[in-house]
Order: C-alpha cells, then sequence, then structure tokens
C-alpha cells in the first residue's frame, strides 16, 4: 500500500454550511450559468445528516497500484462500515476471471475472491452493491460458448451474493429470458439492493429492457419490461436508491438529433422525462440523487476538439433545478462518475488534459446540492479515463482509475486511492 506523498495542485473554495443544500431542499432554478458556481439567492440552511471527521480535501489518505491489484477497477462501492468493495477484471483478455477486493477504512486488504464462469471465458464485472448488512452483491457479463471451438457465443448475467467476511452464499443467473435473444446477446446491467431485494437492470441492443427482483436467498421475485419510449437507444443505466430506473440515450429515430433521459418508476411506466440539444451534445454521466431527482454531466462540442462541460440537476417532478458550467482550467475535462455523501453533497471525478503536464490528471470535485462548486483537487498522476468514484461513510472520495506508468513505451497500470474531503 502506498503512502508517499503527492504532487498536488488544489483548488479548495470553502463555503458556510449554511450553503450546503440538503439533497431533498433545491426550491430554486437557476438555469444556465456561464461561470462554475450557482448564486441565484439564498440556500436553505442543511438538514442533511452530518459526516464524521475526514482529512483535509484532496489529501492523499491511501493508495494501491499495480503490485495490489490484479487488474483494472471497473465498479466501486463502500459498505456502512466504511470498508471499500472493488471489483474488476483480471487475467488474458479473451478469458479474464472477475474479481473481488473488501479493504478496511485504511485500505487493508480484508479479503479477496475470483470468479471464473464455467466456460471460461470473458467475465466482466458490470455493477456492485452492498447492503445495511454489509453483504456483497456484484453483477457480472458472463460469456457462454456456444459451439466446441468457442467460436459463437453469448453472454448473461450472473448475481454473485457474499457475505461480510467473503464466503459465497449463493449464484444466480438469467438463463429464462422472456423472449428469443438474438445471436450474440451481449447485455450491459445495473444493480441495487433496495432493502432485502436486489434490483437488476438489463440490457441489449435490439432487445426489451428488463428490470428484475431477487429476494435475500437469491430467488427471482418479478421481471417487468421497462416502457421506454419507441425509438430511444438507450446508451446509460443507473437505478435509483428506491429502485427506480433512470436511462440516457440518443431519442431517435434516425436522423433525430440531441439527447434524451428519463425516470422510471419501480414498475416500470415512465415516470417524466426530456429532451433537448443537438448532434454536439452529449451525456457524460446520470446519476441519481437520492430524492428522487438526477444529476447528469454534460458536454458540448463548441469548435471540433474543444467543449463544453456542464453539471444540470432536475427535481423528482422532472424540472431542471440549476446547470452550472464544470471548471476545465486551461485544459479539456472528462466526466467519469459520481457519487452521493452522506451530507447530500455530490462528489464527481473525471480526467483533466491540462497543457503543462504530459499527461491527464485525474479530477476530484464536490458540490453542493445548490449547484456551488466546495472544492476541487487536480491529481498529477497521469490518469486517462475510466475513472470511478464511492463516497465513505465520512464523506471521503475513493476513486479508482488507470496510472501511466513509466517506461517506453509508457504503460498503463490500475490506481484506487481514497483521499480527505474536508
Amino acid at each position: 500500500m502506498k503512502r508517499a506523498p503527492r504532487r498536488l495542485r488544489a483548488t479548495i473554495l470553502l463555503v458556510p454550511a449554511a450553503l450546503v443544500a440538503p439533497a431533498c431542499e433545491l426550491p430554486t432554478k437557476l438555469g444556465e450559468l456561464p461561470s462554475a458556481s450557482a448564486t441565484a439567492g439564498d440556500s436553505p440552511e442543511s438538514d442533511a445528516v452530518a459526516c464524521g471527521e475526514s482529512g483535509p480535501a484532496g489529501e492523499l489518505a491511501w493508495s494501491h497500484e499495480r503490485d495490489e491489484l490484479p487488474g483494472f477497477v471497473q465498479g466501486l462501492v463502500t459498505a456502512p462500515g466504511g470498508e471499500v468493495v472493488a471489483v474488476g477484471s483480471q487475467g488474458e483478455p479473451a478469458t479474464r476471471d472477475a474479481f473481488v477486493h473488501k479493504y478496511d477504512p485504511a485500505g487493508a486488504l480484508l479479503w479477496s475472491r475470483t470468479y471464473a464462469g464455467a466456460d471460461g471465458l470473458l467475465d466482466t464485472p458490470l455493477a456492485v452493491a452492498v447492503d445495511a448488512a454489509g453483504f456483497v452483491h456484484v453483477l457480472v457479463q458472463e460469456m457462454h460458448a456456444l459451439s466446441p471451438d468457442g467460436a459463437s457465443f453469448d453472454a448473461r448475467l450472473v448475481v454473485l451474493r457474499y457475505a461480510p467476511d467473503g464466503a459465497l452464499a449463493w449464484r444466480w443467473e438469467h438463463t429464462a429470458l422472456p423472449f428469443v435473444p438474438a445471436a450474440n446477446y451481449e447485455p450491459i446491467g445495473e444493480l441495487a439492493v433496495v432493502g432485502d431485494t436486489v434490483v437488476v437492470l438489463e440490457h441489449a441492443d435490439g432487445a426489451p429492457l428488463l428490470r428484475l427482483e431477487l429476494d435475500a436467498s437469491g430467488q427471482l421475485l418479478e421481471q417487468i419490461e421497462v416502457e421506454v419510449p419507441a425509438g430511444v437507444q438507450v446508451e446509460r443505466l443507473a437505478l435509483d436508491p428506491d429502485g427506480s430506473p433512470v436511462l440516457a440515450g440518443d431519442p431517435g429515430p434516425a436522423g433525430t438529433a440531441g439527447v434524451w433521459f428519463g425516470r422510471f418508476t419501480p414498475a416500470g411506466a415512465l415516470a417524466w422525462d426530456d429532451q433537448f440539444g443537438d448532434g454536439d451534445d452529449g451525456i457524460d454521466m446520470v446519476l441519481p440523487d437520492g430524492a428522487g431527482g438526477v444529476y447528469l454531466a454534460l458536454q458540448r462540442t463548441v469548435v471540433a476538439g474543444t467543449f463544453e462541460h456542464r453539471l444540470r440537476r432536475y427535481g423528482a417532478d422532472g424540472a431542471e433545478l440549476w446547470t452550472v458550467m464544470l471548471p476545465t482550467s486551461d485544459g479539456n475535462l472528462g466526466v467519469g462518475n459520481g457519487a452521493i455523501a452522506c451530507d447530500g453533497s455530490l462528489l464527481l471525478t473525471g480526467s483533466l488534459d491540462l497543457p503543462q503536464t504530459e499527461d491527464w490528471d485525474v479530477w476530484i470535485a464536490r458540490y453542493a446540492g445548490d449547484g456551488t462548486r466546495q472544492w476541487q483537487v487536480e491529481q498529477a498522476f497521469g490518469f486517462r479515463e475510466g475513472v470511478r468514484i464511492a463516497a465513505t461513510p465520512e464523506g471521503d472520495p475513493v476513486v479508482s482509475g488507470l496510472l501511466l506508468e513509466p517506461g517506453d513505451p509508457p504503460k498503463t497500470g490500475p490506481w484506487l486511492a481514497r483521499f480527505g474531503s474536508e
């Protein structure tokens, strides 16, 4: 585990506690602002849950690199006790196995598990969630051979449930699809735990988008088809803490430009949606805010190779609450992922291309519920794409990504770290 000092470039904005709005109180519509912070009127005083003690914002608490990680981290979550669970893939490209690592709050490895599918093909973790009792649930896309020579194959979604001590409690595979899948069916998915129920979204091109529920013993309770509007091409999936699907993608039909996203009820009906922009607009991230609303990270091409990046929040009724510009400093920004902290604030991470450095840097920022940027940190670690983030019970960001390692030519390696947030 690495604890050596790291070079930082940090911009810290100190915001009074009265300006940190809880996730459920956002009465002000701010519209599109040409600045990094939203300042239309006073925010209500926060009644959000206070977070525990933390280190200074952006201060590195601990990190793991290639010698301690078997592969790139593709999913990240924290447990109620502050433990960190990371999932990823390891091995040769065509036969990678899924791995699950659980760390204590100080970064020490508690246990490690590997999952290899029956056919020895690619097993890719898609999502991870931890319930209130500490059980770990991992969603895996498992490839199956359809011919003896392996030339023909398709995939199914598998849910793995591990006890807090790492023992495998059960494995469930979605074999009974309610439709005849096309050749080389390769679904993607999302996973959440709502009480004792495991909720799964399953989606593949040309197939209905499904919402599944499993009980605590791994038995299928129900599967329904989510009522995606005709013509929409879904590209991003998310699940609200209450199990409601949130989707984003291309509005369709062919020739229709812009972006679409929508929130659905747990029963699969469309609650509300929005469509905007043109062919120069795209969605980097869609994230439920935990209060019925949604955060979007948006990008827009200004001219070829130059982009604007914005953060937008919608309320539980689908009304736009505010939009703020994301800072790009003097380089280009790519938003990778977001997480909701214990006080209702939003943690974001991504990559920032700064002209004065040779490589992309990892970027971390925290925004209050009213769109005010509280702080941001740029880490000169040579990151590129594929960054993930989770929030600890103290509100600290835990970040995974790609680290550029020295060499000729240089190589990328996995990296996982925890930072302070105060």
